[in-house]
């Protein structure tokens, strides 16, 4: 396959983007800050591996910022209906104080009349495609979770965060 290096099989071995640098500003100053949702017992092992496979991969570190998101267990399932667990930031306070950006969504028809003629398609399922572009420092901040009694925030860009469109249509 002449493209395989250009995909990655696990979070170490993700490329990196530097043709765009995120900016984030807040609405206002005030630090949002969460309880962290219980992760059960039975599970802890599994979130703690997967930490401990983040900070490996340089895509996380500790830290003591005011800032935290919620932090919650997601199972994902693949083709073979075997889960795997994701642990993933609840940004949803923070797309509250953060000045977002507006994106119209192209009509379905505008979609279908580019796409006449073509005979070939795909789907790319861009698993940790955000992870690709870097946070700057004064931006890791926002990004920030507290599992297991520890405070841990992103080195990467996260695509539930409301100005993620401009970030991608670029």
């Amino acid at each position: 396959m002449k493209f395989k290096p250009a995909f990655s099989k696990c979070i170490k071995t993700l490329g990196h983007c530097d043709l765009v640098t995120p900016t984030i500003s807040t609405i206002h100053p005030h630090p949002t800050s969460s309880t962290p949702y219980p992760i059960p017992q039975s599970l802890q092992t599994h979130a703690q591996n997967y930490l401990e496979e983040l900070i490996a991969a340089d895509i996380i570190e500790e830290n003591t910022a005011e800032w935290a998101s919620l932090m919650v267990l997601i199972k994902k399932y693949h083709t073979n209906d075997n889960p795997s667990l994701r642990l993933a930031l609840d940004l949803r306070l923070l797309n509250n104080v953060i000045d977002g950006c507006s994106y119209s969504l192209p009509k379905i028809q505008d979609i279908t009349t580019k796409l006449a003629g073509f005979k070939l398609f795909t789907v790319l399922d861009p698993n940790s495609a955000y992870r690709q572009i870097h946070l700057p420092k004064e931006y890791r901040k926002f990004f920030t979770s507290q599992p297991l009694r520890k405070h841990f925030n992103s080195k990467d860009y996260h695509l539930a965060l409301n100005t993620q469109l401009h970030i991608f249509k670029a």
